[in-house]
């Protein structure tokens, strides 16, 4: 990995303390690709087949991955966001459903609030809650582990479907649901400019985006696990409609 901070590049990896950068320990061979941290630990994916060093030693060999352990520093791991496919939901037939989702997946527990009177929810993530009333909500999230407890917030906005021209109109049928292969989307709308479906995990992660050309669209689930997944209709950038995918 070869980074330019300002004038200065960095080789390999380095992390930044809050004054300067400092290594990890590690330097690697050749390409990483991927980056993750849990707890106190950095694991780390790649094509690499040795580390530490210029040339191949016993204890620095690898195959692909390595996990670099990172001093304690209390409880600055813990760091949750709250993260929606938009800022801004509308609401159809009175109702306006959000999920909602945490990206400190590892704790021990999470407490969603989610600025309503229905009080506080304890669930592990992602979390779907439907508001009734246009206004401005702002949802807190707490997550707990051990004696490390933080805090997140996040403003989010319910408006009349009227909003949106036609919004009233739009309807997307999916078939078949649940699905052991394609699904096929029939959405009617007025026309079919800037529309397209994102596809989700339930972790909140995109899979697929999908441009809606006409009134049927497929569905590929190649490559895809069992599971549940999230359908986002967005028309001209609004997010107007979700549906969970089943896959079986």
């Amino acid at each position: 990995m070869h980074v330019v901070d300002g004038d200065q590049p960095r080789s390999f990896i380095t992390k930044w303390n809050g004054e300067s950068w400092d290594s990890i320990g590690g330097a690697f061979n050749i390409t990483i690709f991927a980056l993750e941290v849990f707890r106190d630990t950095l694991y780390i994916g790649g094509t690499f087949k040795y580390w530490g060093g210029s040339s191949p030693v016993p204890d620095k060999r690898s195959k692909d991955l390595v996990k670099l352990y990172m001093p304690d520093n209390g409880c600055d791991y813990l760091k949750p966001r709250i993260n929606t496919w938009a800022d801004t939901f509308y609401l159809n037939g009175g109702e306006a459903v959000v999920n909602l989702y945490n990206n400190n997946p590892y704790v021990e527990s999470w407490e969603w609030d989610f600025g309503t009177s229905t009080g506080s929810v304890t669930a592990t993530q992602p979390v779907e809650h439907t508001y009734t009333e246009v206004g401005e909500y702002n949802v807190q999230v707490t997550v707990t582990d051990g004696e490390c407890v933080k805090t997140a917030n996040k403003t989010i906005y319910i408006e009349l479907g009227s909003e949106i021209q036609g919004f009233e109109n739009i309807e997307m049928q999916i078939f078949p649901n649940p699905s052991s292969q394609n699904y096929t989307v029939k959405i009617e709308l007025p026309d079919y400019k800037n529309i397209e479906i994102k596809i989700s995990g339930l972790n909140g992660h995109l899979k697929d985006v999908i441009p809606v050309t006409g009134e049927t669209t497929e569905i590929n689930t190649k490559g895809w696990s069992a599971g549940t997944y999230v359908c986002n209709l967005f028309v001209e950038g609004k997010l107007v409609k979700v549906e969970k995918l089943v896959f079986e």
